[in-house]
């Protein structure tokens, strides 16, 4: 936040997730999009590029959370902008023509020189909770080996453990060391059973290693505990890894449900969905998600086109009664 307000200070448009806005003093309001502006121009990034063409952002703040991070990955893959500081709450990205011209001047991230971070926070405890959580934001923007020096930071603290182990999962399973990422996520849950990203972890790891009928047991055991998109997503894909096509639709259903109750995009969702349905013979019911799924803004062209094509072969495969009545 002091970067962010030395941009602010010196008359720079700021882009934010929605969730920082409440944090910006009112003095820089015109500054920086409203909450319905910042929201939309997160479904995808032609929303974002058309508002920096009129606003000209000299920086960006986002989160790691799922409605950000499509974003703050397409905008680092892009030659046009640049990682300038990362940390547990987000990232911070300016474009890379401000630089060198940047007021204040900025630098490309680098990880943080371990003298420094202790200096800062002395607490080995939160020096630990610091350093596993900016690794689990770098690993989500595939920033592997910064994300590694980080974990093996943390290791040498031997703090948070449970945390820790759970990040390193995720580290083996961005790798898709996915035999690696079962041990370490089950390790994580069992140090701690409410380690909510850990379990979530072990649910796709025991998923990709062939082990459909325990990641099921799992992700019903998640759910138990925490019913949200990731969980009800997770629960979806181990069961139809482990053919359990009832159970499938069924958390399917409930992500399409809770996108709709919080105004989530529901193109993917809509679209397993009518893949399940029409595996389970219901070819009705998975035209009307294919066809729910087509007026998701936030999908591609190419998406539309393979829901097009999904939906052509139900067709074709059942074509409807035209004999005269």
């Amino acid at each position: 936040m002091p970067l962010l307000n030395d941009f602010l200070k010196a008359g720079r448009n700021v882009f934010l997730s929605p969730e920082y806005l409440p944090l910006i003093p009112l003095t820089y309001k015109a500054q920086i999009p409203s909450t319905n502006e910042c929201a939309s121009a997160l479904v995808g990034t032609d929303g974002f590029y058309r508002m920096n063409r009129e606003r000209h952002f000299g920086a960006i703040l986002l989160s790691a959370n799922p409605g950000s991070l499509p974003l703050a990955t397409a905008l680092l893959e892009s030659q046009r902008w640049e990682l300038t500081d990362v940390s547990p709450f987000g990232f911070l990205i300016i474009p890379r023509r401000h630089i060198e011209d940047s007021c204040p001047p900025t630098n490309s991230w680098t990880p943080p020189d371990p003298g420094t971070l202790a200096s800062l926070l002395p607490s080995e405890d939160s020096r630990a909770r610091w350093l596993i959580a900016t690794a689990a934001n770098l690993i989500a923007i595939k920033r592997m080996n910064d994300a590694e020096t980080l974990l093996k930071s943390a290791a040498v603290l031997g703090k948070e453990r449970s945390c820790l182990l759970g990040t390193e999962a995720s580290l083996a399973a961005s790798r898709d060391r996915w035999e690696e990422a079962a041990v370490l996520s089950a390790e994580a849950v069992k140090r701690n059973p409410s380690n909510i990203s850990a379990r979530e972890i072990l649910i796709r790891s025991l998923t990709e290693s062939g082990h459909p009928d325990e990641a099921l047991d799992e992700a019903r055991r998640l759910a138990r505990q925490c019913r949200d998109t990731e969980t009800l997503f997770l629960l979806a894909r181990a069961a139809n890894a482990a053919n359990s096509w009832n159970e499938e639709i069924s958390a399917l259903q409930g992500l399409v449900d809770l996108g709709k109750k919080h105004n989530l995009p529901l193109g993917a969702s809509l679209t397993y969905m009518g893949q399940a349905l029409a595996k389970d013979g219901q070819r009705g019911a998975a035209l009307r998600a294919f066809r729910a799924a087509l007026d998701s803004p936030e999908l591609s062209e190419e998406q539309r086109q393979m829901i097009r094509q999904l939906a052509d072969h139900i067709t074709a495969e059942n074509p409807p009664d035209r004999s005269p009545r």
